[in-house]
């Protein structure tokens, strides 16, 4: 007769990881009532949903507000699957946050973290308010983390193997980012390849090799927008996403002086994303032939909501990128302002959302607590003033150990890239962007925990070798 093998305690705490997950969601949604937020009218990243029913292909090859990922993936199920698409994207959803938390875990343990403390820092991530709330958002932020959180447990799998299809998911996982949302550029996705690069030089063409098959996908992307629309981007919004800390850092009269002057142009009076309604006052702004392709076409979506997909906004985004780039350059002091603003939301808890409002009071008092005791703010109100110290001590610390000689290279590689990447979502998003900041930053709060980990493994280790 055979034994039946034993289960080590790695496999017993990730089989509690796992039942934990389902039972804790279970709970919020049977007893706490939490519900999955499918909202697809009334918000702008989303096409009309009806043009993704009827056109869908050609409603994702004329998209140049956005990547096309996104609106793809809602696309396919409201297309073919009509009926069961919320409850088919709230399974993908909740199965990715599962992932997620198994991801984390295994993260903590090949970097030799202790067992018990990767444990109790993959339960922390899979209870948080904010990891219940935008796992129950259908938006970016969930599918953004269980892409990053991936891209770092192949990454770590590659520098212990050396195997291309490890190297070859990482890569596919960051230019899954890119495709995702506009946020992380195709640049971003370089300069970690390249930074890779120069840590293993040997390894040189497998790195490169892993890499072309997403730089494809990407490219063919950038160069479908810029033959149709002679916009070299995946996002045609940088100018009305930077308007909100330029442009709408000045008051009603300066901006009426600026543009009299015509130093600014006559959208600055207008709000970042103006409504189709206002612009249609504008006599500057030519109304195009209509192209035939509805997506381009329309004004509103079925819903009644602005389409910021009309070809129009290419237009209208351009010339208020130029009044951003004046007020940069001529009220610097202006911009920094703003800056500070973005700064200023940042360190706010993330469940500070609006998105999050129908579910977020189902666990107000959970919610309040946290908030005050790990992020360090009082009445969910202003920025956590313990987000702030423990990030800029994290990134400190981080740097030091990188830098220290005897720090094993894997550790040093898992470190940069993932302090770059919180440095990259810091200051992209405070110094282009001013409205859900503080959202950004949990794209990358995951990777907190894999820090705290490394660091308390380094505390231990010397505490040990004083004795």
């Amino acid at each position: 007769m055979r034994s039946v093998p034993k289960i080590s305690k790695e496999q017993k705490l990730l089989y509690v990881i796992i039942l934990l997950f389902i039972l804790t969601r279970l709970y919020l949604f049977q007893y706490l009532g939490i519900e999955f937020g499918y909202n697809l009218d009334g918000l702008i990243q989303f096409l009309d949903v009806n043009c993704l029913r009827q056109n869908l292909l050609q409603s994702i090859f004329y998209l140049h507000s956005q990547p096309p990922l996104f609106n793809l993936f809602i696309g396919v199920f409201e297309k073919y699957l009509p009926d069961y698409s919320k409850d088919i994207v709230q399974f993908i959803f909740l199965f990715m946050g599962l992932i997620t938390n198994i991801a984390l875990y295994k993260i903590l343990l090949r970097m030799n973290i202790n067992l018990y403390l990767s444990f109790i820092l993959t339960i922390i991530y899979l209870i948080t308010p904010a990891t219940i709330l935008y796992e129950n958002l259908f938006f970016y932020t969930h599918i953004i983390i269980f892409f990053l959180i991936l891209s770092c447990y192949f990454l770590l799998r590659f520098i212990q193997s050396k195997k291309f299809k490890d190297i070859f998911l990482f890569s596919s996982f960051l230019s899954l980012c890119v495709l995702t949302t506009s946020f992380f550029h195709v640049i971003w996705f370089f300069l970690i390849i390249i930074t890779l690069i120069c840590f293993y030089p040997k390894d040189k063409k497998v790195i490169i090799k892993s890499a072309l098959v997403p730089v494809f996908l990407i490219a063919i992307m950038i160069a479908k927008n810029y033959l149709i629309f002679g916009n070299l981007n995946l996002s045609s919004w940088l100018g009305m996403n930077l308007y909100r800390i330029t442009v709408n850092e000045l008051s009603l009269n300066e901006r009426r002086i600026l543009t009299k002057d015509e130093r600014l142009s006559k959208f600055s009076k207008f709000d970042p994303f103006p409504e189709i309604d206002s612009l249609e006052s504008l006599k500057e702004l030519k109304i195009l032939d209509k192209t035939g392709i509805e997506v381009l076409d329309e004004y509103k979506k079925k819903s009644g909501h602005t389409n910021y997909n009309n070809i129009l906004y290419l237009k209208v985004s351009k010339i208020i990128f130029k009044d951003d780039i004046y007020i940069i350059t001529h009220y610097p002091d202006v911009y920094l302002k703003g800056v500070l603003k973005a700064f200023h939301l940042y360190f706010n808890p993330p469940t500070k959302y609006n998105l999050l409002e129908p579910n977020i009071y189902k666990i107000w008092r959970f919610n309040s607590i946290y908030n005050r005791f790990i992020y360090g703010t009082y009445n969910n109100r202003g920025p956590g003033l313990l987000s702030f110290f423990f990030i800029s001590l994290m990134i400190i610390i981080s740097i030091v150990i990188i830098l220290n000689k005897n720090t094993e290279k894997s550790s040093r590689v898992v470190l940069v890239f993932l302090i770059f990447n919180i440095l990259y979502v810091m200051l992209l998003g405070n110094f282009l962007e001013y409205g859900e900041n503080n959202r950004f930053r949990y794209y990358t709060e995951i990777y907190h925990y894999i820090i705290l980990g490394i660091i308390l493994k380094l505390f231990i280790k010397n505490l040990q070798e004083n004795k």
